[in-house]
C-alpha cells in the first residue's frame, strides 16, 4: 500500500484525487461535499484504487499503485499538497469476532446460573412441602392422640 498525508485545512474539502502524469481516469472523487470523509479506522481501500479518509489528518491510502503514478489532490479549484507518509491504523479485521469472544461466554454464565436456580427453586419447593405435610401430620396426630 502507498499512502500520503496532507496537514492543510483544504484536505478535509477534498473532491479529487488522481494521477498528474494520467488523464484517463481518477484515483478517487468525491461525489458529496456535505459528507464528511469517512474515519480511517473504519475504511479500508478498494482492492485497485485509492482512499481518502481522516484521522484528525487526512490521509490517502492506495493499494495496487503503479510506479510512476504522482498522486495529486484538489478541494474545488484549490491544489493540495501531498506527502509521503506511514499508512494509517487499519481497521481490525476480527472486530465481530472479539465481541463474540465476550457475548458467548456470559450468555453461558447467564445460563448456568439461571439453570441453578432452578434447580434450587424446586428443591427448597420440595423441602417446604415436605416440613409442611410433616407438620400437619404431627397436628393432626396430636389431636387424635396418636403418635405420627
Amino acid at each position: 500500500m502507498d499512502c500520503f498525508r496532507s496537514d492543510g485545512p483544504a484536505a478535509q474539502r477534498a473532491s479529487l484525487l488522481y494521477d498528474e502524469n494520467n488523464d484517463d481516469g481518477h484515483l478517487w472523487t468525491r461525489t458529496n461535499q456535505d459528507t464528511p470523509l469517512p474515519l480511517c479506522s473504519s475504511s479500508h481501500p478498494p482492492d485497485s484504487s485509492c482512499l481518502v479518509c481522516t484521522n484528525q489528518t487526512v490521509f490517502v491510502v492506495c493499494r495496487n499503485l503503479t510506479k510512476g503514478v504522482k498522486v495529486m489532490m484538489e478541494a474545488g479549484t484549490d491544489q493540495v499538497l501531498l506527502s509521503k507518509s506511514e499508512c494509517p491504523e487499519p481497521p481490525p479485521v476480527d472486530a465481530p469476532q472479539s465481541q463474540l469472544a465476550v457475548i458467548i461466554p456470559s450468555i453461558l454464565i447467564l445460563l448456568i446460573i439461571i439453570i441453578i436456580g432452578g434447580v434450587l427453586a424446586v428443591r427448597l419447593s420440595f423441602i417446604h412441602r415436605n416440613k409442611t405435610q410433616t407438620h400437619t401430620k404431627e397436628e393432626s396426630s396430636t389431636m387424635t392422640g396418636m403418635s405420627p
